[in-house]
């Protein structure tokens, strides 16, 4: 057990190390000031301490959801199609449903938007405004380097992040057509794609930056 939890430590030593190193980002405030773990109703935990359910960033003002390993509607895997409550495509995605009482875990198809209502309605860490991040907002979490086969993220902060594709709220009209800016956040690749295909999403909460 204390060779696990000098093994933690060490790993968000170094993410956070990482994480300084990232452009765009003023040193206004250390790493260990930076970041604050929040459990589902809000409350601040110290930062090797868990479970939690969503991170603050305070340099930033930002909240960033906390993906879950277990499948229901915040399963780190589920897939969207891109969509808000005026524009897009809906339910193109697939994602786990967590229903009570049975044995087995559903899969349904399902939009961002899907996400970002149950987010809001079931207020995450106390929030009910979770949206989609825009492309300055998610690059402001990434790393600029990591170690090989690992996502461009803080690890232990945001666990359970996936080699893929990840939806932002930039869009345009492209010939006739409406697409949209996604980063992946395994080799920090972007790319606009029709509202149609899918990606995965984290969502976010605060003022739009």
């Amino acid at each position: 057990m204390q060779q696990s939890f000098h093994l933690r430590a060490l790993l968000f030593a170094i993410s956070m190390n990482l994480l300084a190193c990232t452009p765009e980002r003023p040193p206004s405030l250390t790493v260990q000031d930076r970041f604050v773990k929040k459990q589902m109703d809000g409350k601040a935990i110290a930062l090797l301490e868990g479970p939690w359910a969503c991170v603050e960033d305070k340099q930033t003002g930002l909240h960033w959801e906390v993906k879950s390993p277990n499948e229901n509607p915040q399963y780190a895997y589920s897939t969207y199609s891109w969509k808000t409550p005026e524009l897009g495509s809906d339910n193109g995605g697939s994602c786990a449903v967590d229903r009570p009482g049975m044995a087995w875990v559903e899969y349904q198809t399902c939009d961002a938007q899907d996400l970002i209502d149950h987010l809001n309605q079931n207020r995450l860490c106390g929030l009910d405004d979770w949206r989609l991040p825009s492309a300055v907002e998610l690059r402001s979490i990434m790393l600029k380097h990591s170690y090989p086969g690992e996502r461009l993220l803080p690890i232990t902060l945001l666990p359970r992040m996936v080699h893929s594709p990840y939806w932002t709220s930039e869009y345009k009209e492209q010939d006739g057509r409406l697409i949209v800016q996604t980063i992946h956040l395994g080799n920090g690749d972007e790319f606009w794609t029709q509202t149609a295909n899918v990606a995965n999403v984290i969502a976010v909460q605060g003022n739009r930056k």
